[in-house]
């Protein structure tokens, strides 16, 4: 059946200059493959993160902001050039029991357990004031 309905170009381009493509890609952390992405390699993703990397946080902060639940996260791009820098601390160790072995026996296992996104961000101040200001009420 015909309409009148105009269908939005996926390669629509934002105030900011992005791509809606290319947004996605990067808010998603890459999971989710798009137009934009699929001839890409990993470097060309990478310097062109570090290229937009503002624009992109600038609107993946203003939507996590709008949805308010959503404080301390931020896409694992961002993270990941973070954590290069400074380390996330190490908070403890979990133990856990491994699957059973070919004698019959589950072993112990031992992980360590980091501080969280919310904690990480908070002890190096990039936390945004409308997250700090959510967290407290």
């Amino acid at each position: 059946m015909p309409t009148n309905r105009r269908r939005l170009p996926r390669a629509r381009i934002g105030a900011d200059g992005l791509s809606n493509d290319a947004y996605i890609y990067f808010k998603w952390s890459g999971t989710i493959s798009t137009e934009w992405s699929k001839d890409k390699t990993e470097e060309e993703i990478i310097s062109f993160w570090k290229a937009n990397k503002a624009a992109i946080m600038a609107r993946y902060l203003e939507e996590m902001r709008l949805k308010s639940d959503f404080s301390g996260r931020r896409p694992s791009f961002y993270f990941d050039e973070l954590e290069e820098k400074r380390p996330r601390r190490k908070t403890g160790t979990e133990k856990w029991w491994g699957p059973q072995q070919s004698d019959g026996q589950s072993h112990e296992m031992t992980d360590d357990v980091y501080e969280s996104d919310y904690r990480y961000l908070k002890r190096l101040g990039l936390l945004e004031k409308w997250e700090l200001e959510k967290v407290t009420k």
